[in-house]
């Protein structure tokens, strides 16, 4: 992943991230596509397409790993610190909240019956916490994305911390987390994965020892 010369924006873009959440979300959606999940009579027929799907859910994984990435590096490019805090987490909402509203109001309208009851959870995403149904069942990423932001931007500074001695600690304590607490509503059921792209995302900016890379990176898939 190389960084492109500064953009008319002025800020330097991944188009690499680019193609990588493009091959992603299309093996989600192959995955979407043939899984019937033993739902007679679904399209296709047992066969080499249903088989070609089978492993597309693991493109969830890929868009956890680039989060974990492209989060932190725009963080440590803007020079973030504890007090830029809500001016973060209100720049995501505004990214990911208005199409998220648009498509809600869509499945509302269409959904015969729906009732308030339902409904609110959708607005904080609390939907799994609640034990209330999504309206659409792959709004659940974008709880775990919400879950990210609230607290990776707390954890930055030590998250991204040039000093090993802080940054180590504080990057065990949150891979490890989800061996405390695996339940898959939270955050932390996930949180080796992010970390594998915080080390990624570390190892552009300070080119450290590959060893510590690969380190970093086999202990992450292994979590």
């Amino acid at each position: 992943m190389n960084a492109n010369p500064q953009t008319p924006r002025g800020r330097a873009r991944l188009d690499s991230l680019d193609a990588l959440r493009g091959l992603a979300a299309l093996w989600v959606a192959l995955y979407h596509f043939t899984q019937n999940h033993g739902v007679s009579g679904g399209f296709p027929a047992d066969g080499w397409a249903r088989h070609a799907g089978y492993w597309g859910y693991l493109g969830v994984d890929v868009f956890f790993v680039i989060s974990g990435f492209i989060i932190p590096w725009t963080l440590a490019r803007g020079g973030y610190g504890l007090r830029d805090y809500g001016r973060f987490l209100w720049k995501r909402l505004l990214r990911l909240h208005p199409v998220f509203l648009a498509s809600l109001a869509i499945l509302t309208v269409s959904t015969p019956g729906f009732v308030w009851e339902k409904w609110w959870p959708h607005l904080f995403f609390l939907n799994d916490v609640t034990g209330v149904p999504w309206l659409l069942q792959i709004y659940w990423t974008l709880a775990l994305e919400m879950q990210y932001y609230l607290l990776v931007g707390l954890a930055a500074p030590l998250l991204l911390s040039g000093r090993e001695r802080i940054r180590l600690p504080a990057m065990a304590a949150w891979a490890c987390s989800g061996l405390l607490w695996p339940a898959p509503q939270w955050l932390w059921h996930y949180a080796a994965l992010f970390a594998m792209g915080m080390t990624v995302c570390h190892w552009m900016r300070r080119r450290p020892a590959w060893w510590l890379l690969a380190a970093e990176l086999a202990a992450g898939a292994f979590l």
